[in-house]
């Protein structure tokens, strides 16, 4: 059997359709698809055991380098509806030259994306799925733009004012998990998750900037309707992430530094749910 180096490995995405048209997620950097469950030992008196084959659990995570292709992907991110949470459900295709995992009915569980000097502007989807497929007929990856979102087309603003920003991650957890139940499940579906439960979404802006702020975090009614924008480029294309209502947390650190360095001041603002809006 021939060892699969990195060179024929794959990996593309769609909305959860009955036909998709699988299509590059931007520039895959790690990550991996990972499908598992964990045999139960039952235990009795008198040295009784039995194995219990554990319910599944298909999980994945994509670690990229954002282009043009990243922007419908990272925007399933966000809700459909917060009312009644819903999310638009997804599909991730991977694997090597022999073998694929086509993992569906795929919701991005968290998001996070960061940016600093020097570097292209990444993020890393955490992804949970509720059922697979394997193949051993292998794939190829999507065509994929020309063009990076480095470091030099990204702008970050609070209040509309830059502030010599020198690194950003913006964070969002969608708190999904598994929604298990009793009742009687079909064929060859008996282990697999039923369905999702969506709870409160959780969102948080981190900022290191060379400009120290004054925000009144020790006024009895602090401010607590920052707007921030940050905006992801390749010079013709990008990713815009707009806050709204954001409040301050954790304080406003600054580090000691030595062989003059940079003195950075560290800032952390929460959002509610429905503060982050992707376009």
């Amino acid at each position: 059997m021939a060892v699969e180096s990195s060179e024929v490995q794959w990996c593309k995405w769609d909305e959860q359709s009955g036909d998709p048209t699988l299509v590059s997620p931007g520039l895959i950097v790690g990550g991996r698809l990972a499908p598992s469950y964990d045999d139960a030992l039952r235990e009795g008196i008198g040295n009784q055991s039995i194995w219990s084959a554990g319910p599944m659990e298909f999980a994945a995570s994509l670690d990229l380098q954002l282009t043009n292709e990243s922007k419908i992907l990272i925007g399933h991110a966000i809700r459909t509806s917060y009312t009644e949470a819903a999310m638009q459900e997804i599909m991730i295709n991977g694997g090597t030259g022999d073998h694929d995992f086509l993992i569906e009915n795929a919701l991005i569980r968290s998001m996070r994306v960061r940016g600093t000097p020097g570097e292209p502007v990444s993020a890393t989807l955490d992804i949970l799925g509720r059922k697979q497929t394997d193949a051993t007929d292998g794939g190829s990856n999507a065509a994929i733009g020309a063009g990076l979102m480095e470091d030099y087309f990204a702008s970050v603003t609070i209040g509309a004012a830059a502030k010599e920003c020198m690194g950003f991650e913006i964070s969002l957890d969608n708190q999904v998990e598994y929604a298990w139940n009793l009742d009687a499940k079909s064929a060859t579906e008996k282990r697999l998750p039923p369905g999702f439960r969506i709870k409160r979404e959780r969102v948080e802006l981190s900022l290191d900037l060379r400009e120290k702020q004054s925000p009144d975090i020790d006024a009895d009614a602090p401010t607590r309707n920052i707007a921030a924008v940050v905006i992801a480029s390749d010079g013709s294309n990008s990713i815009t992430f707009t806050f709204t209502n954001l409040g301050h947390i954790g304080g406003q650190p600054m580090e000691f530094v030595t062989d003059n360095g940079d003195v950075l001041w560290r800032y952390r603002f929460r959002g509610k749910p429905g503060s982050l809006v992707i376009t």
